[in-house]
């Protein structure tokens, strides 16, 4: 049996807000999503012309004011490594630089 574990979206942005080092501002779950299309077989013979909407990219934002997706990083417990040390090497990886896009 296949188990699961969900959480909140503020529970996800503080998560990634704390892994990426961020330490100040408004920080929220941002998704962005892809668009397909295809055909679909409902039966041998029938297709249904469908779309196909993957996440293509899962991460966080800033924003300007709080709401219901955000967390205020500068309540979040600094990321610690076993001794109890801040781990300033991880606090932003090369691949998890901020990329400014503009809304499609």
């Amino acid at each position: 049996m296949a188990k699961q574990i969900t959480f909140q979206f503020k529970e996800l942005a503080a998560v990634l807000a704390r892994e990426s080092g961020v330490r100040k501002g408004h920080w929220g779950l941002y998704v962005r999503f892809g668009l397909g299309a295809g055909n679909v077989p409902q039966s041998q013979d029938e297709l249904f012309p469908a779309a196909i909407v993957p996440i293509v990219e899962l991460g966080i934002q800033e924003f300007e004011a709080p709401n219901s997706l955000t967390v205020d990083a500068a309540t979040l417990d600094a990321k610690t490594d076993e001794e109890g040390a801040p781990e300033d090497a991880l606090l932003v990886r090369p691949d998890a630089t901020a990329r400014a896009r503009s809304p499609k």
